[in-house]
């Protein structure tokens, strides 16, 4: 039975083996699947990382013998075992060319009553090419001069002639920060970097070009940062008071966050005399319209300017706006006044009339000093009244400011005076005076009208220092008119 065993033809055993899964009711599918690998060109592709390939046993097969061929020849050989289910192998260094990884399956056929036993075997194979050729090296393009940290990374781009190019990575100092698809490239590859990565300085930024199985090329350059500054005045100022100190604020910034140092040109001669430093505020005292600009400075020497033209407008005398009558006084004899003139911070315009709806009174200058005449009324006791406004940037020109002053051009007449010496040298002297307005206010006494005399408070009986038998007397109102002198007989006395 042996010998009839062992004399089943060749083709009796195919027969057998192929049918053997069908009869036991398993599958015949099994396939060898190649990782770490690429597909391009209709070939599949691996690199330096070497090759990894998995094959699954069918639950019908029994021993299995796999093995790598380049061309004709074994490079690996497993021999015949039993797999406990899936197998992978790794293969590393090998060099470039093709391979194919060949698995055997065995089939585990029962023996028939006969006792005739045989087995039959399946043979299935995978290709791969090994590619161990770097892509083309990027050619890295130089700016011309010292760049600003957004300006992009510009390169040729390259090809590969293996499994083809994967992307692109562009490194500073080491360090990956961008990459970029092949695809994003035309007739030049290029990209920004966060401007973070690249401060003011020296950089050496690289590309490298990788290819789908791991291959690299690398190339770059140095590449010298200088961030340009952007600043500006903040808080503009409408106007700035003469002589008085005003704070001026700047900001300024660049891409890559360096830090910004300040200097200023106070005094509009194109010289930056005052240094700042990191503080962006300068002090000034402006006496005259002037532009100041500022200077934004980076750590790498990029410098930008801002202009601010100031305004400087008169400061008034006194804190609060107003008008003052020939300082204060409640009576003038003279029509022609002088005013003293407070004017609100930015006002630049002013204009005064003795007639509350300004007719006629025209804008000029603010001034510290000004004279108006006022209408004469001799028979007039009410108050003359000065209106004032001003205008300017964020004046309201309709507010009015105001102050009065009783003209009073009547001198004091004397009614009656009389004279009592109490000594040698002082006499008492009676006086009853008239005056409508103004009323009396002071009184001088005198030997003679024609000599010097005594000037004391007005009342109607004083007591003044006066040598002689006679006494001239003569009265001065509130609004400084004197009456004519009335002179008298000193009565009595020593």
């Amino acid at each position: 039975m042996h010998a009839r065993g062992l004399a089943i033809t060749a083709s009796a055993l195919a027969a057998i083996a192929a049918a053997a899964p069908a009869a036991m009711g398993q599958s015949s599918e099994w396939g060898i699947t190649i990782g770490r690998s690429a597909e391009a060109g209709g070939t599949t592709w691996t690199g330096p990382d070497g090759a990894e390939v998995t094959w699954t046993r069918p639950s019908w097969a029994g021993q299995a013998s796999d093995a790598l061929m380049r061309g004709s020849s074994v490079a690996w050989w497993s021999g015949w075992f039993t797999p406990g289910g899936d197998v992978t192998r790794s293969w590393s260094n090998l060099s470039e060319g093709t391979y194919t990884v060949r698995v055997d399956m065995r089939t585990v056929v029962t023996c028939t009553w006969r006792g005739i036993c045989s087995w039959g075997q399946q043979r299935k194979a995978a290709s791969f090419t090994v590619d161990l050729t770097p892509p083309g090296t990027p050619q890295v393009i130089a700016p011309d001069g010292p760049a600003a940290s957004t300006d992009p990374v510009r390169w040729w781009p390259v090809g590969d002639g293996g499994a083809g190019m994967a992307r692109y990575e562009v490194l500073v100092g080491g360090a990956v920060q961008a990459e970029l698809g092949p695809g994003a490239c035309a007739s030049e590859c290029q990209v920004a970097l966060p401007p973070a990565a690249l401060p003011d300085g020296d950089h050496q930024v690289e590309v490298r070009a990788i290819d789908r199985v791991g291959n690299v090329a690398q190339a770059g350059s140095t590449r010298t940062i200088r961030d340009i500054p952007r600043v500006a005045f903040t808080d503009p100022l409408a106007f700035v008071m003469k002589g008085r100190a005003v704070t001026l604020r700047a900001a300024a910034s660049t891409d890559n966050g360096g830090a910004i140092s300040y200097a200023w040109d106070t005094n509009g001669d194109g010289t930056f005399d005052t240094q700042t430093g990191a503080t962006p505020t300068v002090v000034i005292t402006p006496e005259k319209d002037i532009t100041v600009t500022v200077r934004a400075s980076a750590p790498g020497g990029g410098e930008a300017t801002a202009e601010m033209a100031l305004d400087v407008r008169p400061a008034a005398l006194a804190d609060e706006p107003g008008v003052s009558i020939e300082d204060g006084a409640r009576f003038t004899r003279d029509p022609r006044v002088q005013l003293a003139i407070a004017w609100p911070d930015g006002a630049t315009g002013m204009r005064i009339a003795t007639d509350g709806g300004f007719k006629g009174a025209d804008w000029r200058p603010v001034a510290p000093e000004a004279a108006i005449t006022l209408e004469a009324d001799p028979d007039a006791r009410l108050p003359h009244v000065v209106y004032v406004r001003f205008r300017g940037r964020g004046i309201d020109a309709r507010e009015t400011y105001t102050d009065d002053i009783i003209l009073d051009t009547t001198p004091p007449v004397i009614q009656k005076v009389s004279a009592a010496r109490i000594s040698t040298k002082a006499v008492r002297v009676s006086t009853r005076v008239r005056d409508a307005v103004s009323g009396p206010q002071r009184l001088q006494v005198a030997r003679s009208v024609s000599v010097q005399g005594t000037t004391v408070a007005y009342a109607p009986a004083v007591r003044a220092a006066v040598k002689g038998r006679t006494v001239a007397v003569r009265v001065a109102d509130g609004a400084g008119n004197w009456s004519g002198w009335k002179t008298v007989a000193a009565r009595g006395g020593p």
